[in-house]
């Protein structure tokens, strides 16, 4: 597993920002596009495989707090929401 390969492998894009607020802003994009990957999965599992619906649920769970935390960071931070829900 090298490294230099997981950009290649993410189903989000990273650019280099120059403000931390633009960090945050792209780390939101990555954390709901995360979300979006595990509510996919936890469909596709449904009651098939329920061991891994329930892991991927509390996942899932934990990536949607990472989103409305660095989406709390920017509404502190200019005020208004970033990305609509």
């Amino acid at each position: 597993m090298n490294p230099a390969g997981l950009a290649t492998r993410s189903n989000a894009e990273y650019g280099k920002p120059d403000k931390l607020v633009d960090m945050i802003k792209q780390n939101l994009i990555a954390e709901r596009i995360a979300v979006e990957h595990y509510r996919e999965l936890v469909r596709y599992f449904g009651d098939k495989d329920p061991t891994t619906r329930i892991m991927l649920e509390k996942i899932l769970a934990q990536e949607e707090e990472h989103a409305t935390d660095m989406h709390d960071f920017l509404v502190a931070h200019e005020g208004t929401p970033f990305l609509k829900d």
